[in-house]
């Protein structure tokens, strides 16, 4: 037990007697008692994709609930984030299904099943208490902790404090010489901080963790905070003394472009790998998307009869916060589709900061003050410039199709990097390469090969052909095993880039509609111009032949 504890277990008996004339007991066993009858682990275990998920099945589904009905009690940690879908594994986003890493999921239903699999076996372990555990395993829980730490809270309160933000969790812990792992996530350092208290503070065996948890974040607030912002400025003195050795300058603009489905966002998500998952945030442009969903804003919402006003922060406030925070950590901001919004009027003011090179600060009173609210009191201007540990990497289609494009001042405070259309990337592309196209018999490797090299040959007929190359990952091997699928995805690309501009070079002369092409390739007919045609029959003779080997 080291001084710094010492200081808080005097603290503690000092101040439990305050606190439990003002405590909140009665409110959060309420609340607790109230989420446990609507939503016990069996009932959770039972709940289908639709009882489940955020939008699609109205406001009475489990996430809503969380969401707002119990989010807005102020009891137990905050669910807050850019994009509080992703913060339940599975969302609905412009049509189709998608994970935390905004990757589409293709089969959503079974994707559900194992997400629920995974979370009913954690609630199960911290009902019983068994909660110290690695939750690296659970893969379909990524993104989730907060919300899976809120919802602990709510079924064993006795194991876990009320606030769940998991650089405060591993500065007490740090402080208190309490062990932390790079593993370790909010849920963790909740209960081991926690039991540290009941183990070493017998004033505290037998009080509502609400009350602990109060004296603890008051405690952090009074002293932790304030001696880690002295340490730091500390440090930051001695670092410019010695010409800024450790300060963090790999902070870029990066924007990864090529056709779709070349690889882009697999790039994406190896690069994160170089980062704490704790310091990586994501969203995703669309035409729908603006500056305040990017940056953050504050709305009125009712309750009863009053009239609250809630803040809604955005992902690039939160990054912008988390870098702030933790200058000696690289963070990361991940943009996919940064042309499906208008990227100008998306990043406002903003974008002024994206000339890394400037030293040129602007004022947002919204970001100041939350970065003056929530970074330690390490901040205490009223302008911001992007820190040099905070890297935005973004994601662009070079399709003509995009909906808007960047103008050149903006490019300009972007590095561009190509990513080639091609499978050399890993086993699992090589595996796509060699899957066998139902109804073809032609690899996919080689089907894309013969279609790109002859969209790129038609350069009289087609205006910015080589933006229309089928992607190398537009498909799954599972999609390439239905003759349905394959139709549905790639037939209808190709017809509806080139096909109908285009008769009689790509699909056989003659077809008027997509209808007539689709059901003369079901029913084992050729559908292409002879040229393809020839092509595709001569390498599915050297498919057929390494088969046989």
């Amino acid at each position: 037990m080291n001084e710094n504890f010492l200081r808080f277990k005097e603290y503690f008996r000092e101040n439990i007697k305050e606190q439990l004339k003002n405590s909140t007991e009665q409110k959060d066993i309420e609340v607790s008692n109230e989420f446990n009858k609507e939503y016990p682990i069996k009932k959770i275990k039972s709940l289908s994709l639709t009882d489940y998920m955020y939008e699609v099945g109205g406001d009475r589904t489990f996430c809503s609930r969380l969401a707002y009905h119990y989010n807005d009690y102020g009891v137990g940690p905050k669910i807050n984030s850019g994009s509080i879908n992703g913060k339940f594994g599975i969302y609905y986003l412009n049509g189709r299904y998608v994970d935390y890493n905004t990757k589409e999921i293709s089969n959503p239903n079974e994707y559900y099943e194992e997400i629920n699999k995974q979370l009913v076996e954690v609630l199960t372990n911290i009902s019983k208490g068994i909660q110290d555990v690695d939750y690296t395993k659970y893969d379909h829980l990524q993104g989730m902790w907060n919300v899976i730490l809120k919802i602990s809270y709510y079924i064993s309160p006795d194991n876990n404090l009320t606030f769940g933000k998991r650089s405060i969790l591993e500065a007490i812990c740090n402080y208190f010489d309490i062990e932390v792992s790079k593993k370790d996530n909010s849920l963790n350092l909740s209960y081991r901080i926690k039991k540290y208290i009941d183990n070493n503070i017998e004033e505290s065996r037998g009080i509502h963790s609400s009350n602990i948890g109060s004296l603890i974040w008051y405690f952090y607030e009074e002293f932790i905070k304030n001696e880690i912002a002295e340490k730091n400025n500390r440090n930051n003195q001695s670092d410019n003394s010695k010409d800024n050795k450790n300060t963090i300058i790999e902070g870029k603009n990066i924007i990864y472009y090529g056709v779709p489905g070349c690889g882009k966002s697999y790039q994406v998500n190896k690069t994160a790998e170089e980062f704490n998952n704790d310091f990586v945030f994501r969203t995703v442009f669309h035409p729908d998307y603006t500056y305040t969903d990017f940056i953050g804003q504050i709305m009125p919402i009712s309750k009863g009869n009053k009239i609250l006003y809630k803040q809604n922060v955005g992902p690039f406030t939160e990054a912008l916060c988390c870098a702030y925070s933790n200058p000696k950590e690289k963070v990361l901001l991940i943009i996919e589709e940064i042309n499906r919004g208008n990227a100008a009027a998306i990043f406002g003011d903003i974008f002024q900061l994206l000339d890394r090179e400037s030293e040129y600060k602007i004022t947002n009173e919204y970001i100041c003050s939350y970065l003056r609210s929530n970074t330690n009191n390490r901040f205490r201007e009223y302008k911001f410039n992007i820190p040099n540990n905070l890297t935005i990497i973004a994601t662009m289609n070079t399709s003509d199709q995009n909906v808007y494009t960047l103008d050149n001042a903006f490019r300009r405070r972007f590095e561009y990097v190509r990513i080639s259309n091609d499978f050399d990337k890993d086993k699992k592309s090589n595996d796509l390469r060699n899957a066998i196209i139902s109804g073809l018999g032609v690899s996919w490797g080689h089907f894309v090969s013969i279609i790109n090299n002859y969209i790129i040959e038609q350069e009289e007929l087609l205006l910015n052909n080589e933006d229309k190359r089928l992607g190398v990952y537009s498909i799954t091997i599972n999609e390439l095993s239905d003759a349905n699928k394959f139709a549905d995805k790639v037939l209808f690309y190709l017809w509806d880039n080139i096909g109908k501009y285009n008769d009689g070079k790509l699909f056989k002369e003659g077809y008027k509609i997509y209808d007539q092409v689709i059901d003369d390739y079901l029913d084992g007919n050729n559908v292409f111009c002879d040229e393809i045609y020839n092509s595709i029959e001569q390498e599915e003779n050297t498919d057929r032949e390494k088969a046989d080997e």
